[in-house]
């Protein structure tokens, strides 16, 4: 018997499934028989990847029996059934009548589930597990999302508020994936559309974690067959459904005569803060990516700067693990694969460095005061006293990100510089949410008279 063997154990590993003779395992580690371990040409151990081991060739070998094998499946079943029964969401429990009762969600609606005989409800259970809801989908997408560090915890915690805002009370979560149509998905959206009122920005959140969750499916557990980067191709918007933004393009950039308001107050009083917005309004980063800059970054004889970390805000359990708290923290890793970058140093952007420097030699970041990190919410309120101080509407940071590539693509700069210098995938990105008028008023006035009054 399997369990007769004398078993070696390296390190503890979970099994996922026995399937064409082929024994799969994920995690770190397996117990292993000693005289299967000395034959290493039949399988390999590496962190955090697949282990697949031939079962064939164990058995062909003499290290297993068929008996052994059919004892290793049975047990991997049995515990698959222990796992799945000890996570069920409902209470399972047997009635004065005899019969054996829980809950599930059927067609997208709570109802209660009856058997006579308990192993009856286990196997229901079993299958339903085997199809989650929508709902049940969405936790286990994020739990591998959290499990392989695929997204900053902000972006985690996003979604999971757009789920909970405007999916997890819809009928739509309770579907079944397997029973989950494209006109489900289509009916779903048409609704939020016209009940919620969403923004173009909500819609867009809704739309990645919809495709996020159904490529999960898809590709990862082998759910569905949906393709749901073909359907949001097909699918159209009305024009008028998304709630247009209500700011103005004034609104979302500064302009040629506002930033030279604003250098001139930083001229001033040319603080290691101030310092910073100048930096900003020089190199287009993005403020996350200014405060989390390290001296270690600049390559002072090339003349550039290498973006590769920024600061973020983190989640964390409660003492009671009742809800999340949040705290600042620095990933060494950027936004996007496209913003670890290097982005090209001007000779007045090399002379604005060496003033931060002599403010702060010593300090590991570019951006510290009495040893301790300055973080981007400090260049946010700095930014906006310097915007009340020159008499102009409050500006984000990332208005002067704006402002930058504007300056860039109105003055002829190679696309492909302005893509690297930003951090983006696609220049179409850049110029459509980047590219901005930056003249004053007055200016676009002459400019006009001077075209029209022959």
């Amino acid at each position: 018997m399997w369990r007769e063997f004398h078993l070696l154990p390296l390190v503890s590993i979970e099994y996922r499934t026995v399937c064409n003779d082929f024994l799969f395992f994920s995690s770190f580690s397996i117990l292993l028989y000693r005289k299967f371990f000395l034959r290493t040409s039949f399988f390999y151990v590496q962190k955090g990847k697949w282990l697949m081991i031939n079962l064939q060739d164990l058995i062909k070998s003499g290290i297993m029996t068929p008996e052994d094998l059919r004892d290793l499946e049975s047990e991997i079943e049995v515990k698959k059934k222990k796992r799945i029964l000890d996570n069920w969401e409902h209470d399972i429990g047997q009635g004065s009548n005899g019969y054996w009762y829980t809950y599930a969600y059927v067609n997208g609606k709570r109802k209660m589930v009856k058997k006579r005989h308990k192993e009856d409800l286990e196997k229901f259970i079993i299958q339903a597990e085997e199809n989650p809801t929508i709902e049940k989908l969405f936790d286990m997408w994020i739990k591998y999302k959290e499990e392989h560090d695929r997204l900053v915890d902000s972006s985690l915690m996003r979604y999971t508020n757009v789920f909970h805002h405007l999916i997890k009370n819809s009928p739509f979560a309770k579907k079944r994936i397997r029973e989950l149509t494209e006109d489900d998905i289509y009916t779903f959206i048409q609704t939020i559309l016209m009940d919620k009122g969403l923004s173009t920005k909500e819609y867009g959140n809704v739309k990645t974690v919809l495709q996020g969750m159904i490529r999960y499916a898809r590709f990862e557990k082998k759910y569905t067959s949906i393709n749901i980067s073909n359907f949001f191709c097909d699918f159209r918007v009305g024009k008028n459904i998304l709630k247009k933004s209500k700011k103005t393009d004034a609104q979302k950039c500064f302009t040629d005569e506002e930033r030279v308001r604003i250098l001139e107050l930083v001229d001033k009083k040319p603080d290691i803060r101030n310092l910073a917005i100048h930096l900003c309004f020089q190199t287009g980063v993005r403020v996350g990516e200014l405060a989390a800059l390290k001296w270690e970054d600049i390559d002072w004889e090339n003349g550039t700067l290498h973006i590769q970390r920024i600061e973020t805000r983190a989640f964390s359990q409660d003492t009671n693990n009742t809800k999340k708290k949040s705290y600042i923290t620095i990933k060494e890793r950027t936004k996007t694969e496209s913003s670890n970058r290097y982005i090209d140093l001007t000779d007045l952007t090399l002379e604005t460095l060496r003033q931060i420097k002599e403010l702060n030699p010593d300090g590991e970041y570019l951006f510290e005061e009495k040893h301790r990190r300055i973080n981007a919410h400090s260049f946010r309120k700095r930014l906006y006293d310097l915007c009340a101080q020159a008499n102009i509407e409050r500006k984000s940071p990332h208005c002067v990100r704006r402002y930058e590539a504007s300056k860039m693509l109105s003055n002829g700069v190679d696309e492909s510089t302005i893509k690297n210098q930003h951090g983006h995938t696609d220049i179409k990105t850049t110029k459509g949410y980047y590219q901005f008028d930056i003249q004053q008023k007055a200016e676009r006035k002459k400019q006009i008279e001077q075209a029209i009054n022959y």
